[in-house]
Formats: structure tokens, sequence, C-alpha cells
């Protein structure tokens, strides 16, 4: 058969295969193998480029390229229009215990088909072929996917900077057909059901035919020998969207196709720029695309690397690296619940809308790119969140009656409340938890200008709301007029617990700590004032007898529940310090009292967080046995999203997504290199069975670039190399070792380590 794109869909030989225990596939580190069809287009092959993304998936005859883009909404009906929808009322029937009227108020807008995140569509190309045997691959070193079967060979890629889709063929013709979202039609029925969407109690549905837009147009037009497909499907708003694809030939046997989906508030434009686009594509051609393609990829995974002595688990970090370079990008959307990935089965919206939940999703989703080295990734999730910032203060006015900035904490993409549980879904300190990824890009990258022009502002501002908020009880203290514990108590009126929990309080204590050390930084000298006052009129964490932190001053957790709430001070916050006796002692304690009652309510992604609490107490063992069964049995076979629930229990339940996958990746950094407060560790939580291992160029805090070496269970070498001047201690057994560069202290506590920007320090036996 003739290659698409020599050598980049061979399979280089030295690489090591191993059969998962999961149904016998064959798994490398850096590639997928399906030897069988795909049915289920949630095990698709992922591919995408911050703007798009693609799922392939699909059987020997049929082949099938389900398209997504990030920007594709329908954010009519804002339930902040729903009367009585304000923050006075919430408070008002929390104490009042009156469930009822909450539910109604802010609850019920949520199971409205609208706002929601809209499918775009779907290419489904009909192959020759005789029997139902294919295969697909996809090389993460290359991201392109391949599809196989016994007379047909195709090869894809979604160009990573030119915003376009490419596909090789070694045929000479194909049958595509472009299939758009099953969405309803505008009918006398269908203004009646969207007359009866005004009553929330009336209707409750998911359904892709529940939202009606007006027809859409399709056409095929000849330019050259160039053949273009699109359809353009308008919105109710005046926008629209279309997928267009586009083929010509390519020699002998050879077909090339380009395809681009893409939205504009300008319905006009859209055909327009569906045809420039695949035209321009194939004008280029397949392999000067992906030589382009290829490059970026390249750069991306020069910026780290992690190597364990466990395939599966390699490939599973690999991948999920590779989903963070698919769907993160500069410029673009950040990744809300399922990325670029939605749904695509004609009967649905996206679970729970595709929106953006920020009462634990995009944090954990954005958790790994700082270790990773990924910034550009990051920088996309912080730079929308400062977009926002005037919608936040007029939220924070409107609903809060408050100072500053504050976010909904279920919103759609332009900022919007979405409604939900009212407990958590407007819950205001999850704005503080928001404020944590600011301060850490500062901390890890040691970049003043962000600090002193996006971070500081944004947390000041979000600050300026919670103490809008705060008041004092009778022993002088600050507490909120209600209080929660994500998600406890679910959607009831139990939900509200005594202020304040001690998720709320965690968080308070952080954002305020925050920003006094910033201040200083910044020379804020009235500002460090504030926040140190405010700090003394916050109560201490809430932990009982033995230790353990409870759900609020007066509550314990006494069930398996999938969300760790009430113990953020041990992580993300990191308020406690495991070198502190007392810390250690209610991390410990927590941490094995809440694994101790069991993980009948956990989801994927609360495995992940356990594994982060595990790598805190430096127990590597535990750490990998919660990886381990989040990748085996959370997840999809073939791309290993996060599916939620535990496939061995609720094999039908499939909600999927990503939030996990992230979580994942920064507790596997976390085993491998700890950095906090000033201090770095090498190889901190290790499992006993690694013994050769290494990572390069990890971040740690400061700036500081970080490559180590284990063998044998023994460190071997280790490379620190400084983006800014800084300082910082190193921990560890490096007893034998002798370092060259920079300025070195040994102490009882470890090694004081200065570098000047630009510096190396080496560590070497």
């Amino acid at each position: 058969r003739q290659m698409c794109i020599r050598d980049s869909c061979i399979l280089k030989l030295e690489t090591l295969i191993v059969l998962t225990e999961s149904g016998g596939d064959f798994m490398e580190e850096n590639r997928l193998h399906i030897p069988h069809k795909i049915s289920r287009w949630d095990e698709g092959i992922p591919m995408g480029n911050g703007e798009i993304g693609c799922l392939l998936f699909g059987s020997s005859k049929r082949l099938v390229l389900s398209l997504d883009r990030g920007d594709i909404w329908d954010c009519s009906r804002s339930p902040e229009q729903t009367p009585g929808f304000t923050y006075e009322n919430l408070v008002k029937w929390a104490k009042a215990g009156d469930i009822k009227s909450i539910q109604k108020t802010f609850d019920r807008p949520y199971n409205l088909p609208v706002p929601t995140k809209l499918p775009a569509g779907r290419i489904e190309l009909s192959l020759p072929g005789n029997a139902d045997v294919c295969s697909f691959r996809l090389d993460l070193s290359v991201a392109q996917a391949t599809f196989e079967n016994d007379a047909a060979r195709v090869c894809t890629f979604v160009h990573a900077t030119e915003h376009v889709g490419m596909m090789r063929l070694n045929v000479s013709s194909v049958r595509l057909r472009l299939v758009r979202p099953k969405f309803g039609k505008r009918s006398g029925l269908q203004k009646w059901l969207k007359w009866l969407c005004a009553i929330p109690a009336a209707f409750n549905t998911n359904k892709l035919t529940s939202v009606c837009y007006p027809q859409a147009t399709e056409r095929e037009i000849d330019t050259g020998n160039i053949h273009i497909q699109y359809f353009v499907q308008p919105l109710n708003d005046g926008g629209a969207f279309g997928i267009a694809a586009g083929s010509a030939p390519a020699g002998p046997k050879q077909t090339e196709i380009a395809y681009y989906t893409y939205f504009s508030k300008d319905a006009a434009t859209v055909p327009k720029v569906l045809q420039a686009r695949v035209t321009a594509a194939l004008k280029k051609g397949y392999a000067a695309l992906f030589d382009t393609h290829k490059a970026w990829w390249a750069n991306y995974y020069a910026q780290s690397s992690v190597h364990v002595p466990d395939v599966y688990i390699q490939n599973r970090y690999n991948l999920g690296n590779y989903l963070l370079g698919s769907a993160s990008r500069s410029g673009g959307y950040p990744m809300p619940l399922q990325g670029l990935w939605t749904a695509c089965d004609d009967k649905h919206l996206p679970p729970w809308k595709g929106d953006y939940h920020h009462d634990l999703n995009t944090q954990l989703t954005y958790y790994s790119y700082l270790k990773a080295n990924h910034l550009e990734q990051g920088r996309c999730y912080l730079d929308y969140l400062a977009s926002l910032t005037k919608r936040a203060r007029d939220f924070a006015a409107s609903f809060y009656n408050a100072d500053g900035i504050c976010l909904p904490s279920v919103l759609d993409i332009n900022g919007y409340a979405l409604g939900g549980w009212a407990m958590y879904s407007l819950s205001p300190t999850n704005q503080l938890w928001l404020c944590q990824a600011f301060e850490r890009y500062y901390t890890y990258t040691g970049d003043k200008v962000f600090l002193e022009q996006t971070a500081y502002p944004f947390m000041e501002q979000s600050a300026r709301c919670i103490l809008s908020l705060l008041r004092e009880d009778n022993a002088g203290y600050y507490v909120l007029p209600v209080s929660s514990s994500p998600e406890i108590h679910d959607n009831s009126i139990k939900a509200f617990l005594t202020p304040n929990s001690n998720y709320d309080q965690a968080l308070l204590l952080y954002i305020f700590q925050a920003l006094s050390r910033l201040a200083d930084v910044l020379h804020k000298t009235q500002d460090a004032q504030l926040w140190r006052k405010t700090l003394c009129k916050l109560r201490p964490l809430a932990v009982n007898e033995n230790h353990v932190l409870r759900l609020s001053p007066d509550e314990d957790l006494l069930e398996s529940h999938r969300h760790q709430s009430h113990a953020m001070a041990i992580h993300p916050l990191r308020l406690l310090d495991p070198a502190d006796k007392q810390d250690l002692a209610v991390i410990e304690s927590t941490v094995n009292y809440t694994f101790s009652l069991g993980q009948k309510a956990y989801t994927g992604y609360s495995w992940t967080w356990m594994a982060e609490f595990f790598t805190v107490l430096k127990n590597g063992n535990q750490a990998l046995h919660c990886l381990e069964t989040f990748w085996k049995y959370y997840c999809a076979q073939n791309n290993s999203f996060h599916l939620n629930w535990d496939k061995r229990t609720n094999p039908s339940e499939r909600p999927f997504t990503l939030e996990g996958n992230f979580c994942a990746l920064d507790a596997l950094q976390e085993m491998l290199l700890y950095s906090e407060h000033g201090v770095i560790e090498l190889f901190p939580a290790v499992p006993d069975k690694w013994q050769d291992l290494s990572f390069k160029t990890l971040r740690a805090w400061g700036g500081v670039l970080v490559s180590a070496e284990m063998s044998d269970g023994r460190l071997q070498s280790a490379q620190f190399t400084a983006q800014n001047d800084v300082a910082f201690v190193l921990r560890g057994a490096f007893a034998d070792h002798k370092f060259h560069g920079g300025q070195v202290t040994l102490q009882l506590d470890g090694a004081q380590v200065h570098i000047s920007a630009g510096e190396t320090v080496t560590l070497e036996k």
C-alpha cells in the first residue's frame, strides 16, 4: 500500500509493545492502536488545535469525522433574567429553609435546553472494502491519525496552527457526505414548545430536537479540480456555523481532502470563509502542511518530558499531554467540560450543556500545564478569565450587590450564569479558587509584569467582592451569609452548612495570605495592611478531636464523597505544610480518614484528587494505585476520556468530562517533583517498584526548569536552570553528590541554592 506521508505512519520497531488489561489492544508509549472498528463517538481518536476538534471513528466501510468548535453556543434565555435571581433571595430562602423557592429560581432554569454549547456536525466517508476488518492508529508524536481496512488507507490531522483538517487517501475517489446536527424544525408545535420552555417546571430536556433554528443551507461547488461541499446552519441571533469539505486528486490513486468548521455572528461570512479555508489548504497540499504541523508538535513536546518504567502509565500521561496541546491554545477559548469534543449521537445536547464549571472542573483542567512547562496552554485560560472582568464586575453588582468582581460558578461562554444547584453554582468563594490560577502562574514563572498588570488586579478585585459580603459574628470573626461545601448533601437544604465551611474558610485564608505576600512584592503597603488585618478576623480551619478536617465548624464528613472540598487546605491550596508536625498530623489524619470512608461515591476526578493528597504525604504506592484505578476503570478504553463513573458498575453511564485527565497528569508530575513556597524536592513520592525514571525541564516555583534522573532507586543527577534570579531550598538525599554552578550552602534541612537568571546548577554523583 502507498504511504500517505513517508515514515510518518510506520511503526518504530524499537518501541516497546504490550497488551493492556482491558481487551488486548496494542499499546505503545507514544501511540494508540485500536485493531478493530470504533462504534462509539466517545471512544473516537481525538485531534484538535485549540479552535476545532475532531473525533475519528467508524467501521470498515463508514469512516466518521465528528467536528467541533469551542465557540458554537446558543446563549439565549440567560437564567439571570429569571425574576428573583439575586443573592439576597438565595440567602433569605436558605435561612428560612425554603428549598422549593431556591430550586425554582436558581436550579430549574438550568434544565432548559438553552443556553448550551452546540455540536457542529460530522463528515462521513464511504470507503471500498469487503470485510469488516479495520484498524485505527494515533501517533501522538506528530498528532496524526491513520485508518486502514483491507482496501483503503486514510491519514488525517488537524493542523496545529492553520486551523484546518487534512486527509489523504490511497483511493482515486471517495463518497463523502456532510451530516449536520438534527436540531428541531420550526413549526407550530415547536413554537408552542418554545413558549412552554418559559415555564421551567414544565419542560426539562437535553434532546437535540428541543432547540429549533432556521433551515440549514447546503451547497456543492466545483472550482478547477477542487470539489467543495458545505452546509451553513443559521442560529436565532443572526449568527451561523457550518462545515466544509473540499476534495482534489493528488496523483495516481490518491485523494486529498481539507475540512473546516467555522462560526460567526455574521451569517453571511460563513460560506465565504469555509470555501476559502479548504481551497487554500488543498492548494498547499497535505505534505507541505504536515511539515509545519509536525514542527509545532515537536516544539510542544520539547518543552518537557516525563519517563516512567510503566508503559501503560507512560501512555496515559503522554495521551493526556497530547489532549492538552490539542484543546488549549493561546488566543482561543479554554476547555469547557468536554473540551473540543462535543457529543455526536444525533440525539442529545452536550452533557451538562458543555459549559464552564468553576466549582472544580476548570480548575482541575488547568492544573498540569505549569509543571509541564506548557505556558501557552494555561494562558488561554487566564486570558479568557481576565477578558471577563467587566462581566464579573457587572455580576458582582447585579447579583451580589457587592463591590469588585465575581463570575458565576456555572456559566456560558460569555460569562453569564446558567443556574444549577445554587449552593455551589452561585457560591462567591469559587471565584477565589479561580484566583489561585493567576497566583500560581506568577509563582511558577516569576513574571512580575503579569503579576502587576493581570494577576494582582484580578485577585484584588475578587477579594473586594468577598469583603463586601463578609459579616462579623458574635465573636468578631468574619463569616459569609450562607456557606456550602461542593457537593455535599447535593441539592438539599442540608447543603447550606454552618458558616464558614472548611471549603469557604480555606479559600478565604488562601486569598488574603496570597494577597499579603503579593502586595509586599509590589510594594503596596496599604493593601498589605488591609489583607493582614482581614486575616486576623478569620477563624482557623475546623479540625475535630482526631485531627481531621471537618465539613464545617459543627459537622464532620461521614460518608464517601466525590468532591474533596473539605480538604482544600491540603491540596490544591497547600495551606498546610507537611514539614510542620502539627500540619502533618492533620494532613495524615484527614487523608487516611477520607479514604477509609470508601470510594462508593467517587467519580474519576475523586481518584486523581486523592492521588494528589497521597503525593503530599510522599506515599507513591497509594498515589499510583489511585492513578491506575482512574485510568483503567473511569476512562474510555481508547482515548482515555474521563467517563465520570466506574465502568465496572456503571457501564452504560458515560457522560464524559476532562478535568480528571489533567488532574491525573498533575498528580504524576507531583510524584516526581515537589515545589512549594521556595522548597524543591526531587522524586518525593515514587512507588517502590519504580527504580529507573527521569524527567526533563519540569517547571518549579520562581521560574526554575528542573531535570533529574533516578537509577536503581537512587538519584543520579539533576539540573536547575533559572529564568529569573531565584533562591530555593533543595531537600532530599544527596550527601554523596556534588553541586556545580550557582551559590550553594548546605544546611540541616537541605541545600540553600541561589541562581542568577540564565544560569544552570548541576547536581552529580
